[in-house]
């Protein structure tokens, strides 16, 4: 009886494990998605004025060029620089970035894995999102992380993330 339950709840862990990964997949998806299409002007590496999409994700040689000079240097003098392709850069004042780009959180999950999203905002394109009213297990968390003297972040309904 006792190893047929302890077999029973194994196969539930991986089956758990199996979708949390999933969601964790999805949420990263997620949170690109909200990144993508925002656009920044600045100054390029020979001066001119320029507006590119952030790329959040590329696959680039490993040499150190020029253009990832001039983003050292960007970031040295106080400003940021978004990476429009490879060792291809913007500087744009920081100010101009945080007005315009999702402020991403870092912090622990639920399973006490590292996470990060964007603060959940309770209207997407305008239209108003309602969560359920239940207290969930993830509501739990938030709870104790706060009681902890942590942060919670909402990343979604029933969905946060515990920062220091």
């Amino acid at each position: 009886m006792n190893l047929k339950f302890a077999l029973s709840a194994l196969a539930l862990m991986f089956l758990f494990a199996a979708c949390n990964e999933q969601l964790i997949e999805e949420g990263t998806a997620d949170l690109q998605a909200l990144s993508a299409g925002v656009e920044y002007e600045g100054v390029d590496i020979n001066g001119e004025q320029r507006v590119c999409e952030e790329k959040m994700e590329m696959s680039c040689s490993e040499v150190f060029t020029e253009g990832d000079q001039f983003a050292l240097d960007c970031e040295r003098g106080g400003d940021v620089a978004i990476a429009c392709g490879c060792h291809d850069y913007i500087c744009v004042a920081k100010d101009d970035v945080f007005d315009s780009r999702p402020r991403e959180e870092v912090g622990l999950d639920i399973n006490g894995e590292i996470a990060s999203c964007v603060p959940f905002d309770y209207s997407i394109d305008g239209e108003e999102v309602y969560c359920t009213a239940e207290f969930t297990e993830e509501d739990q968390f938030a709870v104790d992380c706060g009681e902890a003297g942590h942060t919670p972040v909402m990343c979604g309904c029933h969905k946060y993330i515990c920062v220091e």
